[in-house]
């Protein structure tokens, strides 16, 4: 519930600062730049309650912002050079944003990754069409697509296209499994409505073929307790 009423706070106060810079112009640039402090303060309210370290919050601020500025300079900015390069840095750093950020966040990545694309989508919104792609746009774009897929293929190889991405309290679990108590192999999940936020503690449940299962309990980076069953 508080990552859905910062995530509607940030997308009213993104479509408000949109509003203002194509209605009001440079005589609203204080207000703009007031709006603007309070998108950052969301962005990294959302940041500190969907991570529990300080390098986490840290990262995921740090990279949504970095994110949602490239897209507002891509749209806002008047030098062809400046829009080819971040139409071909776009993609990869939205795939490398994809594969890395979910080891940091306690939710379901796909949220934090659709509420960047809706926001981006907002500031990048044309009011005119009158700044068609050119060639060497289209070029770049292709460019950055063929960049995002070779992250894809370093991070996975092609055989292990199946493989589940882990979210944050199955990669602590994990380690913990096979560090603490020597057990590898396991199969380790973590219920969708069972992911918490910060310091609330989640339940992940890693099992095998063979019987064992176990419950483990995480709450801030660390595992609490667990019970092994056979």
């Amino acid at each position: 519930m508080v990552i859905l009423v910062l995530s509607l706070i940030l997308v009213g106060l993104s479509i408000l600062e949109r509003v203002i810079h194509i209605k009001k112009g440079k005589d609203w640039d204080i207000i703009r730049l007031f709006i603007g402090v309070l998108i950052i303060i969301t962005l990294f309210l959302i940041s500190y309650f969907a991570t529990d370290t300080t390098s986490g919050l840290l990262y995921v601020f740090f990279t949504m912002c970095i994110y949602l500025l490239l897209a507002i300079i891509n749209r806002r900015c008047h030098q062809n050079w400046i829009k080819n390069f971040l139409s071909i840095v776009d993609i990869p750093l939205f795939v490398y944003l994809l594969l890395s950020i979910i080891q940091n966040i306690l939710i379901d990545f796909k949220i934090i990754i659709l509420l960047l694309f809706l926001i981006k989508s907002i500031f990048a919104y044309p009011y005119k069409n009158k700044n068609k792609h050119d060639m060497r746009q289209n070029i770049s774009f292709l460019i950055g697509i063929a960049i995002g897929i070779a992250i894809i293929l370093f991070y996975y190889k092609p055989s292990d296209f199946g493989t589940r991405i882990m979210v944050k309290q199955e990669i602590v679990a994990q380690k913990f499994l096979e560090e603490e108590l020597g057990l590898y192999g396991l199969d380790i999940y973590v219920d969708y409505f069972n992911r918490n936020l910060r310091g609330e503690d989640t339940v992940v449940r890693a099992y095998n073929s063979s019987g064992i299962s176990v419950i483990l309990i995480y709450r801030n980076n660390v595992i609490i307790s667990y019970d092994i069953k056979n």
